[in-house]
């Protein structure tokens, strides 16, 4: 089974987490996957677990898909800077391009990325 095509219009998918929490999660879209972080308080996200995810317009707007998803963590080296940089988003990460490879290198190895699959 492959993603919605309505995934490619958003940047925050909402999933079920454990505990019969929902939470809302910035993901870039890579190949037959979502690419997003699995800490910051997703930490109960266990590889392999299987997660009902949504996507939905603006402001509480209408479900536009509605999907199960299985969890898988990545290797950081195969999340690219350019995509880790999308996943970030607007946030400033340095002064100078020295810099913000810098963070990005960081963060790519501090952080847990885990993939989405439908």
């Amino acid at each position: 089974m492959s993603l919605p095509s309505e995934v490619r219009s958003h940047q925050t998918v909402w999933i079920d987490a454990p505990g019969g929490r929902t939470a809302a999660v910035r993901y870039e879209v890579d190949g037959d996957h979502l690419v997003c972080f699995g800490d910051d308080g997703r930490g109960g996200l266990v590889a392999g677990t299987r997660i009902t995810a949504f996507v939905r317009g603006l402001a509480d707007g209408p479900l536009d898909a509605t999907f199960w998803v299985r969890v898988r963590d990545l290797d950081p080296k195969d999340v690219s800077i350019a995509l880790l940089s999308d996943l970030v988003g607007d946030r400033p990460l340095g002064r100078t391009s020295e810099e913000v490879v810098r963070t990005l290198e960081d963060m790519r190895h501090s952080r847990r990325l885990v993939a989405l699959e439908a």
